[in-house]
């Protein structure tokens, strides 16, 4: 049987987070129950505020990202070979103004509800 890689760092994942709930539950078994809630808390704080932290990072980096992003796509091409294509197609590009879709003249919703 061929173990795939993805498969492989799943199961080596799971296995250490296995490893590190039995090694942490010895160790607070071992540490006695007041200890071991007391270090659980801390570390628990600690935790949450890295979490804190590292989502504030995050977010300030995708917002300067976004905000100095010039970054342009290559080219592109699209190739159908062979089958069958029906109806229409419709892709676009840096729309800056609102976009209808139908048939021209055709009414829209809010035509629609002015003439109740």
């Amino acid at each position: 049987m061929e173990v795939m890689p993805g498969r492989l760092s799943l199961w080596a994942g799971g296995l250490l987070i296995v490893a590190a709930v039995a090694g942490t539950a010895v160790y607070f078994a071992v540490l006695g129950l007041d200890r071991a809630d007391k270090l659980a808390s801390v570390v628990g704080a600690l935790a949450a505020i890295a979490g804190i932290g590292l989502t504030l990072c995050g977010m300030f980096q995708a917002r300067r990202e976004a905000s100095g992003s010039t970054i342009r796509s290559p080219a592109v091409q699209n190739v159908i070979i062979g089958g069958s294509q029906y109806g229409s197609v419709l892709q676009a590009r840096d729309i800056h103004r609102p976009v209808r879709f139908g048939a021209p003249g055709a009414p829209t919703p809010e035509s629609r509800d002015s003439d109740l």
